[in-house]
């Protein structure tokens, strides 16, 4: 069963990292106005892209 942990137990520059991985993602492949970038955070504590929507929510 999955385990939700919210608010995430992560550390501000880790969510900074997460942050900045997500609008670089979304700045390559050139997204237009908005999408919801799934990253994962490794063991080595690295954000890992899993795959971006851009029309998230619709589905």
């Amino acid at each position: 069963m999955t385990e939700y942990l919210i608010p995430a137990p992560i550390k501000k520059k880790e969510a900074e990292m997460i942050t900045d991985t997500a609008l670089r993602c979304h700045r390559a492949l050139e997204c237009s106005a908005l999408s919801r970038v799934d990253l994962i955070l490794g063991d080595d504590r690295k954000a890992y892209f899993l795959e971006v929507n851009t029309i998230p929510g619709m589905g």
